[in-house]
């Protein structure tokens, strides 16, 4: 009886250690060596994302000849509504076009050099916001065809959108989540 037992258990024990060390191979990072019979398959790529067609339609009317990466974004006073982003380089600058499902242009970003902005801008900032770091700044057309600038500034690792008019005006400033 006492034989019988310790195979049983042996077994078991057997069992569970291949079992084991199947799964470790399967969820291992190591790639099977291919056999010499088994025809090689081309690994997968990832395909780039693609905007509805009114989208794509409107972009390339708006900016012809003009290659774009595209991603897809929330915006809308809720957040709740999909955004097409169209990121592509314009004279040099970085430009990011975002598109309702319509195809219909919200919004239109352009980076600008600090050295760009209005001198009212950057004094403004000098004077009322002393301790904080400018990191970006992008003249904004919003949907209603109307310019702001838009600087990203950071302050002890928070970061802030502040906003001014195209006379150099300031509007607010927001802090983000960045």
């Amino acid at each position: 009886m006492k034989k019988t037992f310790l195979w049983a258990i042996l077994l078991a024990c057997t069992t569970l250690f291949a079992q084991t060390t199947k799964t470790k191979i399967a969820h291992s990072n190591k790639k099977p060596k291919a056999s010499k019979t088994a025809a090689a398959k081309p690994a997968p790529t990832a395909t780039a994302y693609q905007p509805p067609v009114e989208v794509q339609g409107t972009f390339e009317s708006e900016f012809p000849n003009t290659k774009a990466t595209w991603r897809k974004d929330f915006g809308g006073e809720d957040k709740d509504e999909p955004r097409f982003v169209a990121d592509f380089t314009m004279q040099g600058n970085k430009v990011a076009a975002y598109y309702d499902k319509n195809g219909v242009q919200k919004v239109l970003m352009r980076a600008t050099p600090v050295a760009q902005l209005p001198a009212a801008v950057t004094k403004y900032l000098k004077t009322n916001y002393p301790t904080f770091t400018i990191i970006a700044a992008a003249k904004v057309k919003n949907e209603n065809k109307t310019y702001t600038f838009e600087v990203g500034l950071t302050d002890k690792s928070v970061f802030y959108d502040a906003v001014f008019d195209t006379e150099g005006n300031f509007l607010v400033i927001k802090k983000k989540d960045k």
